[in-house]
């Protein structure tokens, strides 16, 4: 077996890039820490893993980890543009393949609860939470693009650790 004669030079190079190779983009809108992690900013928490939740149970486990991540990104943007439509109706209006919309739409309707229940949310607030759950994706999911390790791991402590068990009613015809 031939010996590894790299310089000390060319080891650090590729180490450097194997590092970033596996580290989270730079654009990435992520972020890690406990911040949002607060007693006070619990049952918030609570209400964005409940849609998530939601979400996997309506789209019949569907949902992939990159659709919750790219709706928790579109629910950001409508935030910081203050362009968030609350919904009219307590109604939910999927369409198989358009699982991102269903993510959307489900946060918006737990985040408008959750406002109803315990008073107007600050920005901020809001914002960091969800960035803190792309972290927390970022972390938990796969590199595969049907991922939804992110997702079980939302699910099993939701229904475990909380006790919530979400299950879905059919409509008679």
């Amino acid at each position: 077996m031939p010996k590894n004669r790299l310089s000390r030079n060319q080891k650090r190079s590729a180490k450097l890039a194997k590092r970033a190779q596996m580290s989270p983009q730079a654009d990435s809108r992520a972020i890690a820490g406990t911040k949002f992690k607060t007693d006070e900013l619990a049952p918030l928490w609570l209400a964005c893993e409940t849609a998530i939740y939601q979400s996997f149970v309506v789209s019949e486990h569907r949902l992939r980890d990159n659709e919750v991540y790219s709706a928790i990104e579109k629910v950001i943007s409508q935030i910081e543009c203050d362009v968030v439509t609350p919904p009219e109706d307590d109604a939910i209006h999927y369409v198989v393949g358009e699982e991102t919309d269903l993510v959307v739409q489900l946060l918006q309707i737990q985040l408008d609860a959750y406002d109803d229940d315990h008073g107007p949310l600050l920005k901020k607030d809001i914002i960091g939470i969800l960035r803190s759950i792309l972290g927390t994706i970022e972390f938990k999911r796969t590199h595969a693009p049907q991922s939804q390790a992110y997702i079980r791991y939302v699910v099993d402590f939701l229904k475990r650790k909380v006790g919530i068990k979400i299950r879905q009613e059919r409509a008679i015809n």
